[in-house]
């Protein structure tokens, strides 16, 4: 079902300018900030390889006419986000183009008639699916996302003011906290089905309620905070239920508004108007406080992310419409704070969700020269690329039950036996995406397929070691100058019997190697010529045409298995091969022979 309902209102949207980088820094992601107000607005700030946010010049936002931007997620591939606000208001999409540029797309989801899409919003780890919750009719809802800038409706659950909600890492289930009302505090956990539809498992934990939520991406620890409540920690069974963890530090993070989880699992950070408090994991997932950051501005901090690479904190402040970050240092505590950022929000509006664009999987691509069995294959992964960072380390598999990992792009393998391999390469970016999908309740990090790539490279047998030649019995002398003396019988030598023509036989053909049989010691010139397609226009019974491609001359001063590598890869196809044998004493043979490259 889709719902489409006609607005008395226009929705404008647009671009203020190209998204150009200051001139002074580099740029690496983007996050996104929302503000809300009589126009609905999106603002795209870039960062710096370092995390620091830097003002695109001119400022990049996006409008909407009358409209709530209260929260804003981005979509795992980074190529759009989705923005929604307060009663009556529907779901947006917002495209993310290069530089960071935005423009809206499509109707996206109106409320059905009576309910109200406020508050909390979930999404699914893949990007298929978002849940929202409706204050007003007290119901979660399911929605499809669709690529087209609509989300379509799948069912909806009846669940008392549901404030806050977070996806499993799996996406399995769907944890609800209700905060209003002190008789009605629980937290509920929902099955989600294959295509998205929501389902009561029983699983209720009362007496606990969050207004923000966030999932370690192991799956096994949620979290929660609740304005002036404690900081909340939950262990979850393999079933979806959860239980109490214990909520140390009762007041010591203030009024905490937003909660962020560090990628690796060893820190959680919660804002609020005393500054942002920093929180060690223990392996058992229960927090402990270990450090507060400066106090801001005295107000409440709405909304915060941090990075993919876990290295910056970014949060927001409403009434002062800035983008505030701090630099993370490796014990996890906040080490720089870093000059705020204006984000172009109007003096009517307030700030509402910031939200981090995911970093995307790298892309694999090897190449390899391989050599006889005995000898180094190398190995070539440079042409790997990274979307949006570099690629710094590669895995290998070499497919004969070696491995090699973190060995760089180029590494050599020297294979022990001929025959076909199967070889694999993963790659991982600096910020440490790969082929994972790095999901805390918002994606960091969207892993993929094309962070790992296979393909099969086939080694020759070692060319055989041919013994030495006979030697020539006692020592050589010089012959004199003249010839025999006076009187001393010439010596005849017999006549040395006729050589066998040289001839090669047995020719076969890969693309890297030739080889073939030699009977007498020789010198050989091989033109290898391949077989053209033929055109649509070609005349029925025509020769077919060949175009060369290789030209390989070689002297050889014994027969045998001959071995040669190619001076590059000719590809698989047909070939003509064109063999001109010279050796002394016969004139040159020349054989004309059809092989195919494999």
């Amino acid at each position: 079902m889709r719902v489409r309902v006609r607005r008395p209102w226009s929705i404008a949207a647009g671009v203020l300018g190209l998204a150009l980088a200051a001139p002074t820094a580099a740029l690496g992601g983007t996050v996104l900030v929302a503000g809300d107000g009589d126009w609905g607005q999106v603002t795209s700030i870039a960062t710096a390889p370092d995390g620091t946010p830097v003002p695109r010049v001119p400022l990049v936002t996006a409008h909407f006419r009358r409209a709530s931007t209260q929260e804003v997620w981005a979509a795992p591939d980074g190529r759009h986000a989705w923005v929604s606000g307060g009663p009556n208001y529907p779901m947006r999409r917002i495209d993310v183009g290069a530089g960071g540029r935005l423009s809206v797309t499509g109707d996206g989801y109106a409320t059905p008639p009576g309910a109200a899409l406020e508050g909390a919003q979930a999404y699914s780890p893949d990007g298929r699916f978002a849940f929202t919750s409706n204050w007003d009719d007290s119901s979660v809802t399911a929605l499809r996302l669709g690529d087209d800038g609509v989300a379509t409706r799948i069912n909806s659950v009846r669940r008392s003011t549901p404030a806050a909600m977070v996806v499993s890492p799996d996406g399995r289930f769907l944890f609800v906290s209700q905060s209003r009302g002190v008789g009605d505090q629980q937290l509920t956990t929902f099955a989600i089905g294959a295509d998205g539809r929501l389902s009561d498992t029983g699983h209720e934990l009362r007496g606990r309620s969050a207004e923000r939520l966030a999932i370690s991406a192991d799956g096994r620890f949620l979290y929660g905070v609740a304005g002036y409540e404690d900081l909340n920690a939950y262990a979850i069974a393999a079933d979806g239920s959860v239980r109490d963890l214990a909520s140390p530090h009762a007041g010591t993070h203030g009024s905490a508004d937003d909660l962020a989880l560090s990628p690796d699992g060893r820190f959680l950070y919660t804002a609020s108007s005393l500054g942002v408090f920093t929180f060690r994991l223990a392996a058992d997932g229960v927090p402990v406080f270990v450090g507060r950051a400066d106090e801001l501005t005295g107000n409440a901090n709405n909304s915060m992310a941090i990075s993919p690479d876990g290295r910056s904190l970014y949060f927001t402040d409403w009434s002062s419409r800035r983008l505030f970050s701090y630099a993370l240092g490796p014990d996890g505590l906040p080490s720089k704070r870093r000059p705020a950022v204006d984000t172009g929000i109007g003096t009517t509006a307030s700030l509402g969700a910031v939200a981090v664009v995911p970093d995307q999987a790298p892309v694999a691509a090897f190449r390899a020269a391989t050599a006889p069995a005995g000898a180094p294959t190398t190995f070539d992964a440079t042409a790997s690329t990274d979307p949006d960072g570099t690629v710094v380390r590669y895995d290998w598999d070499f497919g004969d039950g070696r491995r090699a990992e973190n060995a760089g792009p180029t590494p050599q393998h020297v294979y022990d036996a001929p025959g076909a391999h199967t070889v694999r390469l993963t790659v991982t970016d600096a910020v440490g995406t790969s082929t994972s999908v790095l999901y805390t309740g918002r994606v960091l990090r969207n892993g993929g397929p094309s962070a790992t790539t296979a393909s099969e490279v086939t080694i020759l047998p070692a060319p055989p070691v041919l013994p030495p030649g006979p030697s020539l019995p006692g020592p050589l002398v010089d012959a004199p100058a003249t010839g025999p003396a006076a009187g001393t019988p010439a010596v005849v030598l017999p006549k040395a019997p006729p050589a066998s023509p040289a001839t090669v036989s047995d020719v076969r053909l890969t693309q890297r190697y030739l080889r073939f049989d030699l009977s007498a010691p020789a010198t050989l010139r091989v033109e290898l010529a391949r077989r053209r397609a033929s055109s649509g226009g070609a005349r029925r019974g025509a020769s077919p045409r060949y175009r060369r491609v290789a030209t390989v001359r070689m002297t050889r001063r014994a027969g045998g298995a001959v071995v040669h590598r190619l001076p590059r890869m000719i590809g698989r196809g047909t070939y003509r091969v064109r063999v001109t044998v010279s050796a002394p004493g016969q004139s040159p043979r020349v054989l004309t022979m059809l092989r195919r490259a494999r």
